[in-house]
């Protein structure tokens, strides 16, 4: 039943159609299994203990067409037991992989609890609430969160990073499969806001993924251009940071030295320019003064005490009834905007962290305000009243969440401003850990002993002296981000000048961490060491040993650069060892390298660490910070 690997790699379109074919048929079996069932397939079978015991993907063979290998399956035994184990090789080619062939997967159901392929039953129709065509259900993930096909585990996404490992093997984005069947291709330029919308099925926020999520063309976008360049002679229209070229490879972008058996060609400059951006798609506007100002004088006579009741405790007791009330109030209604507004505005007032942070949200996912700046002038009033702030470690990550969404926005001046606030933040946390005033609970770490040496204590003072750290790179990388704007100008007109290309690559990579963006660039850089290993980096099917080699080429690097780059060459290289460790044996050039991964996490933090690192590497964080006790 397994597809054998086909002897000569295939193109990226080969594999495309393949994968198209994949999950147009996954996709039936899906619709197959919804008309049969009433609802849709539960993210894993389950034994009669409750454990988890098969994928999803075993639950609809029957629908796939292949019911005799179904009956086979034991669902009371997990997927790693004898008879299931055996089974696996019997991998249906609809669930393998292009890009290996082998008995791992890449389409993972979006499962976690209150989305499409929930952990524990699967939801009924009239749960899918958003309709069934909003919902994605099934993902094709890149290759690093590839799964056995039989294992229960599948993408369960991170709503402020959604595209972490996803959208990394197509040109246009991620190939996914809607709750309807519909297979559909998700852009890399949807955040957060309505990555929620998408995959909670029943949130009330449904809004119509048929006018942003299209249905995905057989010819990859690349070969499309490359046929459209061919076709004229010269085109005047071509987009900045585009190469105008017939489709053949230029023999300035292929590196000769990359160790490959066959001619290796970069792939095509991206576009940036839907990089990054607030969405605003399905939010309402903002009501017109004169609606706002009505609104005001009801609030004043429904809400306001007379002066003389209004003391701390009954301003916060409005604030929570304010906001309580203002989720009953008709969405349509400019009241609902302007009770929230208040609301946001007085809990800052009052340093009330948890309401003025629930305030915001519900603005920035119904409305259309500019969140950043809306977030930082409510942390600015939350460092007013510092005395009064409520919770502290609260406002912290608040502040360290703005920081990290303005610097992927590249909106530095609200980065550098919260930033600022946040080191704030941290010393009132630091006064607060003096035994005088007993255990505090810091960013859900252990309760605080009070004692002087404390290695709770001593983490929270390497956090403070890493952020001051982070001042000079957030500035250093504004530089970089202002070099690399007049780098895009120069593309447009030279779309292969080495040192634009160079620029460009240096700061989506080794800043941005965009490094499926930025390795195009870099392997078009003046520098030849830097495209030679974007040449590698853009190789796919390394070896392990490949892999560790490229970590080690990346860590080296690190040393001879300053920050900010060298944060992103050590995260990169740390990329590469946990891949590599995951299909390496134990021996001491292992060893090395799990102190390199070590050295990572204690440079950078357990927070910055785990963000940008696959979960797989949790035990080394916990390692690391252990090494401090």
């Amino acid at each position: 039943m397994q597809s054998e690997k086909p002897k000569e790699a295939l193109s990226p379109g080969d594999r495309r159609a393949r994968s198209l074919a994949n999950l147009e048929k996954i996709g039936r079996a899906l619709t197959a299994f919804v008309e049969k069932h009433g609802r849709l397939p539960p993210q894993a079978l389950r034994d009669p203990s409750g454990k988890q015991s098969l994928s999803w993907r075993v639950a609809i063979l029957p629908e796939l067409g292949y019911p005799e290998l179904y009956d086979q399956f034991d669902s009371g035994e997990p997927w790693t037991g004898s008879r299931n184990k055996e089974l696996m090789l019997q991998i249906p080619p609809e669930f393998q992989s292009p890009e290996r062939f082998d008995t791992a997967t890449n389409y993972l159901a979006v499962a976690a609890p209150g989305m499409a392929m929930e952990p524990t039953e699967g939801l009924a129709m009239e749960a899918v609430k958003d309709g069934l065509d909003n919902t994605v259900a099934i993902l094709e993930v890149d290759d690093g969160r590839a799964v056995p096909w039989t294992m229960p585990k599948d993408w369960i996404p991170d709503l402020e990073y959604p595209s972490d490992r996803i959208g990394g093997l197509r040109a246009d984005g991620a190939l996914a499969v809607m709750a309807s069947g519909r297979l559909v291709s998700v852009p890399n330029n949807i955040w957060g806001a309505h990555w929620s919308e998408l995959c909670a099925p029943a949130d009330g926020r449904a809004f119509n993924a048929s006018a942003m999520l299209k249905t995905p063309a057989v010819v990859p976008p690349q070969a499309a251009a490359t046929a459209s360049a061919t076709k004229a002679s010269v085109d005047t229209d071509a987009k900045p940071g585009m190469p105008a070229t017939d489709g053949s490879p230029d023999p300035s972008q292929v590196n000769s030295a990359t160790p490959t058996s066959t001619a290796f060609s970069l792939p095509p400059l991206p576009d940036l320019k839907h990089l990054h951006g607030e969405p605003q798609l399905g939010k309402r506007p903002i009501p017109d003064d004169a609606a706002l100002a009505k609104s005001r004088e009801l609030l004043k006579e429904l809400y306001i005490q007379p002066r003389a009741a209004r003391a701390t405790p009954d301003r916060a007791a409005f604030v929570k009834r304010l906001l309580a009330d203002a989720v009953r109030v008709d969405s349509q209604s400019p009241d609902r905007y302007e009770m929230l507004r208040v609301a946001r505005d007085e809990a800052a007032r009052l340093g009330d962290v948890r309401s003025a942070i629930a305030a915001c949200a519900v603005l920035e996912r119904e409305y259309r305000v500019e969140s950043m700046p809306m977030r930082l002038k409510v942390l600015e009033e939350l460092k007013k009243a510092a005395k009064t702030l409520q919770p502290v470690d609260g406002a912290f990550q608040e502040a360290s969440r703005l920081t990290r969404q303005a610097f992927d926005a590249d909106r530095y001046d609200i980065a550098l401003a919260a930033h600022e606030i946040r080191i704030e933040f941290g010393r009132i946390i630091g006064a607060k850990l003096q035994p005088k005033h007993g255990p505090v609970n810091y960013r859900k770490a252990a309760p605080f002993s009070g004692t002087k040496d404390s290695p709770q204590e001593k983490l929270l003072k390497a956090e403070l002296a890493r952020l001051q750290q982070e001042s000079e790179l957030l500035t250093d990388a504004q530089t970089m981000q202002e070099a690399e704007q007049k780098a895009l100008a120069v593309l447009a007109t030279k779309p292969s000048d080495p040192d634009a290309c160079e620029t460009v690559g240096r700061y989506l990579c080794f800043v941005k961490d965009e490094w499926d963006l930025g390795l195009p660039f870099l392997g078009r850089a003046a520098d030849i060491k830097l495209r030679f290993l974007a040449s590698i980096d853009l190789t796919k099917n390394r070896t392990p040993t490949e892999t560790l080699s490229l970590g080690d080429e990346y860590f080296d690097l690190a040393s001879e650069l300053k920050q900010p780059q060298k944060r992103g060459l050590h995260l990169r290289a740390a990329r590469c060892y946990t891949a590599a460790l995951r299909d390496s044996k134990a021996t001491l050039e292992t060893l090395k390298t799990k102190r390199r991964l070590e050295q990572v996490a204690m440079l950078y933090g357990p927070l910055e660490f785990s963000r940008v690192f696959p979960k797989e590497a949790n035990e080394t964080t916990q390692r690391a910070f252990s090494l401090t006790e």
